[in-house]
């Protein structure tokens, strides 16, 4: 009897559960969040997440390193790779783990008190699991020498807080918007003078000495942040603003953005009407992303890799990151060994001890400390694989992205520009290499963070891991109620096309609820004394979609008026009490 060779039916539906464990990958240091993973069925002691337990996947060295050693350590046969893994359900490894982790907060509160200084939340939930099992009853007082302790915990603890009181973060938070990102770089524009500039009556765009003075101007600004964040016009932006990149040269493509945003054939001539929004993107991106890639050209002028120039060909985020950071420059020739430091087990501090030190006073501690960064953030959606993308220049996993196509993805609005495609490469001799395909395809973060002040919150909590105070500015780029009949159709017309004079409502809805959901959390977190927070926006009173080139001119009208009113009153005042840093601050202790 011929047996049925056709295939079996795909499943319809497969694993993606998401819950809270006590462990973290041994390779990359993420934390366990699936309902299982690959573990040493030997040791019990070694785990790794579904991306670091593919069969194909390369282990670091490290890693393999540290496993091998364990299993010696314990009298275990050395491992043999992927036929020692199998897969553990989080109970059962919650299970083996439960003596493993007394042994390890134990030892870790030990080290602690050696220290006598607890530096971050980790270390703290380790001292208080151990007071946990140590609070005296009346039956079982405390000895002299626990006393001793307890009052040493007790001093620990109080400057704990203290510390975590002084250290202040301070963010810089742009939003989408298309051509409306104009705003953003006119008041920041108008800030940066009345605050640096503050002898120049009229200022002039045209005159050297003028640009000259707000160039300094801008570089004071610029110095107050610690982190950029932007999403779509927003991330241009940012990035220009981290990279000190004149934002008076940023500000001529939003003053004229005909020149930059020209439109798909198809949508060009009227005879298509509709059938060219359905047909194509509406925009050619060829202009902006030639503007795009001349920017890069000029911030990386002059500076080499291998002999090569650096240029929107071949600059990648880890490039942007030592731009930014000059004093942790990291090579690409040492990226393999950092892609494990400088991802999830990264901890920012405020010490003067370097990367090396850091790694050698802290050795067996999952932390790898370095002291603070200045970070970009940028956000865009992947499509291929449906997940948010934040891309971070501190993130290793991110270093191998040529920044071009980082900003070329977070522009890419639905039905304005067609996706993005990102190829993750390498570099070789200073030229950039293409992984194989198929490539990622991505699209406008403002899907899911036309404000992205929480990816900024979620990032600083990520890469400090300990309580900081929070100190946010965000500029927005104007907002609009949109009007809907509940007699409506509901139907294409309505969300996609004009109809009755009304712009298609479709996009703008979507990026609008993704801004009012941010500002609403963001608004009541910072209710907490550890953020402050301010919002600069403004309602529209009529319909403006994204690419409406009329906005600049109009907003330039009617600033005139508004610097006189209260909301550009209340963010001279915000950046002036919270953002500009106090001469006196100093680095947080010794940590």
């Amino acid at each position: 009897m011929a047996m049925d060779t056709k295939p079996l039916t795909p499943p319809l539906l497969i694993s993606c559960s998401q819950i809270s464990a006590h462990g973290y990958c041994d390779n990359c240091g993420t934390i366990l969040d699936q309902v299982s993973w690959k573990q040493c069925k030997i040791c019990h002691n070694f785990d790794l997440c579904r991306n670091c337990a593919k069969p194909a996947f390369e282990l670091e060295l490290a890693t393999q390193r540290d496993h091998k050693n364990y299993h010696k350590s314990n009298n275990y046969d050395d491992p043999k790779g992927n036929e020692d893994l199998h897969s553990v359900f989080v109970g059962e490894a919650e299970i083996n783990w439960h003596e493993l982790l007394n042994k390890i907060k134990e030892s870790h509160f030990q080290r602690i008190m050696e220290k006598g200084k607890i530096e971050n939340d980790m270390e703290m939930s380790y001292v208080m699991a151990i007071l946990e099992k140590k609070v005296p009853t009346k039956t079982a007082p405390p000895s002299p020498s626990e006393e001793e302790q307890r009052s040493k915990l007790g001093s620990m603890l109080v400057e704990y807080h203290i510390q975590a009181y002084k250290r202040k973060i301070r963010v810089l938070s742009l939003d989408g918007g298309g051509v409306r990102g104009y705003m953003s770089i006119k008041v920041l524009g108008e800030l940066i003078k009345d605050t640096y500039l503050p002898d120049i009556e009229v200022f002039d765009p045209e005159n050297k000495e003028h640009q000259e003075k707000f160039k300094e101007g801008q570089l004071k600004f610029t110095d107050q942040f610690d982190y950029f964040v932007g999403t779509s016009t927003g991330g241009l932006i940012a990035f220009c603003l981290a990279t000190k990149y004149p934002i008076l040269e940023i500000q001529k493509i939003y003053a004229k953005p005909s020149a930059y945003f020209t439109k798909n054939w198809l949508n060009s001539w009227r005879v298509f009407g509709w059938l060219g929004d359905i047909m194509s993107a509406k925009y050619n991106h060829n202009k902006i992303h030639e503007r795009i890639d001349s920017i890069i050209g000029e911030i990386f002028e002059g500076r080499l890799d291998h002999g090569k120039k650096l240029t929107a060909k071949n600059a990648t985020l880890l490039d942007l990151h030592n731009l930014l950071n000059p004093e942790h420059m990291i090579s690409n020739d040492a990226l393999k060994k950092n892609r494990r430091y400088h991802g999830s087990s990264l901890e920012f501090v405020d010490d003067k001890l370097s990367t090396i030190e850091c790694i050698e006073a802290h050795k067996g501690i999952t932390a790898h400390r370095v002291t603070r960064e200045k970070v970009l953030l940028i956000t865009a959606y992947n499509t291929t694989t449906s997940s948010i993308t934040v891309f971070n220049t501190s993130f290793a996993e991110h270093w191998q992205y040529l920044i071009a196509d980082v900003l070329k993805a977070t522009m890419a609005a639905p039905t304005y520009f067609q996706p993005w495609s990102i190829p993750k490469g390498i570099k070789e001799n200073g030229s950039f290499v293409e992984g194989p395909k198929p490539h990622d395809v991505y699209i406008d973060g403002g899907v899911f963070a036309n404000d992205p002040e929480l990816t900024a919150l979620w990032a600083i909590r990520m890469q400090w891991k300990k309580m900081v105070n929070y100190r946010i500015l965000s500029i927005g780029t104007g907002c609009y109620n949109p009007e809907l009949s509940s007699t409506s159709w509901g139907g294409l017309y309505t969300w996609l096309f004009d109809i009755s004079n009304k712009k298609g409502l479709v996009i703008d809805t979507l990026m609008d609820a993704t801004r009012s959901l941010t500002e609403t959390i963001t608004n009541n977190l910072a209710k907490f004394d550890n953020i402050k927070r301010m919002k600069f926006n403004y309602k529209l009173t009529q319909s403006l979609n994204l690419d409406d080139v009329t906005f600049p001119k109009k907003l330039d009208t009617e600033f005139l008026n508004l610097k006189n009113e209260s909301d550009y009153k209340a963010l001279l005042y915000f950046y002036q009490t919270y953002i500009i840093k106090d001469n006196n601050e100093k680095n947080i202790g010794n940590e």
